[in-house]
């Protein structure tokens, strides 16, 4: 049996939308929301993310551990 490779972090800054939508589990209408936030407003602590308007913070939450902003 394989254990698979462990869940790599992202960065919200510089991710594509197909990683924050399958790392993350964001939809892509959440993703496209946070990529056009991000360029005005790049990310410096995880919880910058709940001024994102359309992105469910809750998902956010959820993979804390692989996300990172810097």
């Amino acid at each position: 049996h394989f254990l698979g490779e462990a869940a790599r972090a992202i960065n919200v800054n510089t991710a594509p939308a197909i990683d924050l939508e399958s790392v993350i589990g964001l939809l892509r209408s959440e993703a496209r929301a946070l990529i056009a936030w991000r360029e005005k407003t790049p990310c410096k602590k995880i919880d910058d993310l709940k001024n994102v308007p359309g992105l469910d913070f809750k998902k956010i939450e959820a993979a804390r551990e692989r996300i990172v902003c810097f």
